[in-house]
């Protein structure tokens, strides 16, 4: 087994998230005449957490929703050697070779993870807000015995 990761495999991780249009490539500037720009991407996710407060019955749950934004145009703006305002998937070949030390074809998940710390995706804005709050049924009461009549 091989360690780490191809360049096809982190190029696709960088570049699929943000490619509205499947063609491979990243368009970040209008005047590239792009239909629509490729440099954000919005990730929704919910996570349900228990609820400890004394004032909730034991077992309450909170739902959560969270919203994060990321950003590549730093890295993009970066990555495009001719300047025309569309990343290629050659210009970020380019790239990517200077995270590939020993030029196997692999970069290493520690020049993965250095990659995506240095150049990838910047969070750009994160939000969270309760969806819901689940709390436990409780058991209904037995009633109430009823008194034996004549008994008042």
């Amino acid at each position: 087994m091989q360690n780490g990761y191809s360049v096809e495999e982190v190029l696709s991780a960088l570049v699929s998230p943000f490619d509205r249009n499947g063609d491979g490539s990243l368009a970040y500037l209008a005047a590239a005449g792009a239909q629509q720009l490729e440099m954000t991407h919005t990730e929704r996710r919910t996570r349900t957490d228990s609820l400890s407060s004394s004032s909730a019955p034991a077992g309450t749950r909170v739902v959560m929703e969270e919203v994060e934004a990321w950003s590549v145009e730093t890295f993009l703006r970066a990555s495009d050697a001719n300047h025309d305002g569309i990343v290629t998937a050659a210009e970020l070949h380019r790239v990517l070779r200077a995270y590939d030390p020993d030029h196997d074809g692999r970069i290493t998940i520690v020049d993965r993870d250095r990659l995506f710390a240095q150049q990838a995706a910047t969070m750009i804005s994160k939000e969270s807000r309760v969806v819901r709050i689940i709390t436990p049924t409780l058991p209904k009461p037995a009633p109430a015995p009823t008194p034996a009549p004549g008994h008042n």
